[in-house]
């Protein structure tokens, strides 16, 4: 399949999920950003590994502001 006016990516959607081949394209670098984002497969560990470092960033910036008195706060166990 040829989308010379991708959008969104759609297409190239459509296309992986009935096993074929897309060429997605269009004038706009954010839609062909947006296309790649739904269209590319990314490694599921990489992800969730990913999502780990910006909850730890997250903690440590920002962790304090939501703390408890007696010290709980985000990902406590009690």
């Amino acid at each position: 399949m040829f989308d010379g006016f991708c959008g969104s990516g759609m297409t190239g959607v459509a296309a992986r999920m009935t096993g074929r081949r897309a060429i997605l394209v269009d004038l706009s670098p954010a839609a062909t950003a947006i296309a790649a984002a739904y269209c590319v497969p990314c490694d599921p560990e990489e992800l969730a590994a990913g999502f780990d470092t910006v909850l730890r960033r997250l903690q440590e910036e920002c962790g304090r502001l939501y703390e408890l008195e007696d010290g709980r706060g985000i990902g406590s166990s009690t």
